[in-house]
């Protein structure tokens, strides 16, 4: 998970799952697990699938690699999908 930026709140969480640990799962189906599994603040607004989820040399997600990869603002996504 990554805050990205957003106008109204400040930031918002995204979700990033690497596309070798999908198992088939679809957009939707992983935000149903998310909220099955996690407290409500913790819930992503959005889910993406990524090819690859790069690593530091300590083998942990380089979170700023990240969260630079998926920088786009929740306003871009909602005008792309029409939600406002």
């Amino acid at each position: 998970m990554v805050p990205v930026p957003d106008e109204l709140l400040g930031s918002r969480l995204r979700a990033a799952i690497s596309a070798g640990n999908l198992g088939g799962l679809s957009h939707k189906e992983e935000l149903d697990r998310c909220r099955r599994l996690l407290p409500a603040y913790m819930v992503p607004d959005l889910v993406e699938f990524c090819e690859v989820l790069h690593k530091i040399s300590s083998g942990k997600i380089d979170r700023a690699l990240l969260a630079s990869k998926v920088s786009k603002t929740i306003r871009e996504v909602a005008a792309k999908w029409k939600l406002w």
